[in-house]
């Protein structure tokens, strides 16, 4: 078991983990549109059948253990999805450029 006492985290997950040697090395997070059901609905404060992102996300060790598995939904109209994308190659842009 990676936690023993996963409930006595109150700052970083992953610091935690890191503190006992598990290290989170590569995870893949998926976004769907879905609508809410009822019970999703109500713990967002919308109607039933709203639209909503929900996210998945696995995190693995080096080795590939899995480590994390997570699930959500989020408001559909106060959801801000930013990615930074890197296209740097040995520490340089692709065409030659810094």
């Amino acid at each position: 078991m990676f936690l023993p006492e996963p409930q006595a985290i109150t700052g970083s997950l992953y610091d935690a983990l890191r503190a006992r040697g598990y290290s989170p090395f590569r995870a893949l997070q998926r976004l769907t549109a879905v609508r809410l059901t009822a019970e999703q609905a109500a713990q967002l404060g919308l109607t039933e059948g709203a639209a909503a992102l929900y996210v998945e996300r696995r995190t693995m060790l080096e080795d590939g253990t899995p480590l994390e598995f997570v699930r959500s939904q989020y408001r559909g109209d106060a959801y801000d999805f930013i990615v930074e994308l890197s296209l740097a190659v040995g520490g340089r842009l692709q065409d030659g450029q810094r």
